[in-house]
């Protein structure tokens, strides 16, 4: 399969899609081009969403178990576990905490 983009200056049309087993008109090229950025699309979305989770440190404290000086000793002295700061809050994000528990484990 062979994607170039190419602008024109009165359209910005993809051509050039070649895909000789399915793809016949240029009808069914921007059906499936469109179908394609939908599903890219919800791809990034789902990401972000996932990477946006943040927690307090009590939260993860609660999540983990453990007290809350515990995850303080991990974000100011060890500092092994990355944190956001806003404004004066700290924060922990989903994916700095997954992967802070898969280098503890």
């Amino acid at each position: 399969m062979k994607w170039k983009m190419v602008s024109n200056k009165n359209s910005n049309a993809i051509d050039n899609i070649e895909d000789k087993t399915f793809i016949q008109s240029s009808e069914e090229k921007e059906s499936y081009l469109e179908y394609l950025i939908e599903k890219i699309l919800q791809k990034l979305d789902l990401k972000h969403k996932e990477s946006c989770e943040v927690f307090s440190i009590n939260e993860v404290a609660d999540m983990l178990k453990v007290s809350k000086r515990t995850i303080e000793g991990h974000l100011y002295d060890k500092r092994d576990l990355p944190y956001l700061k806003i404004g004066r809050k700290v924060r922990i994000t989903k994916s700095d905490l997954e992967s802070f528990l898969g280098f503890v484990s």
